[in-house]
């Protein structure tokens, strides 16, 4: 049975006699919902001011990249003891926006092998990486002259003590940081087939994490400029690249030579969030599906209903499937 609800606020309510066919009578008291922890998939996390903090990892991968946006939010630290104790965790890639790792962040995480850590870094608490007896290797986007800057407090020194590797030289004039001459000189991994989520517009995290591999080294994106005219995208920013790889890959993916996406129609089925408001003479007269966090109201030729089996059928470029209405879905004039 679903969850009883109300979809659409009611005007001040005098004592009326209804007779609905085939449905029970219900009024439903609006209530305040307790307050709860912001999560998704793999993640807990809070908003503050300047962006968001990872405060738990909850998933169970041991190939962890974190991700540089929540909805469109920058994740800017990594909370204490997020990952404290995760014994299944072997590698982790840090995004670039991160600027603190806080105190215990990874502490006890005795399998991990290699960390991946952002230029913007600034610093690292105590005790973040203590206990981690396996950590050979970190990545740092920067120079080894920017490195010195970055604040590392005590008890780090399986971090410290691990091999580094570099983003780039202190000499950019030095700098033998080769990068691709061809669009076929990548390989690009990513979701191309974005469910319809009710917005004229896409963003980086529909396309889930999207890796960028280029001479055996993975890159992760961390930004993007989507076209929906030609509904590609163009990668505008690497994490932990040298800036050259950047522009380089920025320019081969320009325009037309963007990476090809597409826009699936919704499936609605008997688990979505479906609305339906009828008129006096139980005519549908609005029909609303919650697509992410916000309701999308159809137009009148993306569906269909059938009176007799009370049954939604879903057409058009954004949805398919259909829906049989509950009464706990209805509000009626």
């Amino acid at each position: 049975m679903k969850l009883k609800k109300i979809c659409f606020a009611l005007a001040a309510m005098a004592t009326v006699s209804l007779t609905v066919p085939s449905f029970t009578n219900h009024i439903y008291a609006a209530t305040n919902s307790a307050s709860v922890a912001n999560s998704i998939e793999g993640y807990n996390y809070e908003i503050g001011d300047d962006g968001i903090t990872i405060t738990e990892y909850t998933g169970s991968s041991k190939e962890v990249t974190i991700p540089s946006k929540i909805s469109g939010t920058k994740v800017i630290s990594i909370g204490s003891k997020a990952f404290k104790d995760n014994s299944k965790l072997k590698s982790i890639v840090i995004p670039s926006g991160v600027k603190v790792i806080n105190k215990s962040a990874f502490s006890g995480c005795e399998n991990l092998e290699s960390v991946s850590l952002g230029v913007n870094l600034e610093t690292v608490k105590k005790n973040a990486f203590n206990g981690c007896d396996s950590l050979t290797n970190v990545t740092y986007g920067g120079t080894k002259k920017q490195w010195k800057d970055v604040v590392v407090a005590e008890g780090n020194t399986d971090l410290t003590g691990a091999k580094f590797t570099y983003g780039s030289s202190d000499d950019s004039s030095k700098s033998t940081v080769r990068v691709p001459k061809s669009k076929k000189d990548l390989t690009v991994e990513y979701t191309s087939k974005i469910p319809f989520n009710g917005k004229d517009t896409v963003e980086l995290e529909d396309f889930g994490t999207i890796n960028v591999t280029y001479k055996d080294k993975i890159y992760v994106v961390d930004d993007i400029k989507v076209s929906m005219k030609l509904n590609k995208f163009q990668i505008t920013s690497l994490e932990n690249a040298d800036e050259k790889m950047i522009k380089a890959v920025k320019s081969l993916t320009k325009g037309s030579n963007g990476y090809d996406f597409k826009i699936k129609k919704y499936t609605v089925n008997e688990d979505s969030d479906v609305c339906v408001k009828f008129n006096s003479k139980w005519k549908v007269k609005k029909v609303k599906i919650m697509l992410g966090d916000d309701y999308y109201t159809c137009a009148k030729d993306e569906y269909t209903f059938d009176s007799d089996d009370w049954k939604l059928t879903f057409k058009g470029d954004h949805f398919k499937g259909s829906y049989v209405v509950q009464d706990a879905d209805i509000i009626k004039d």
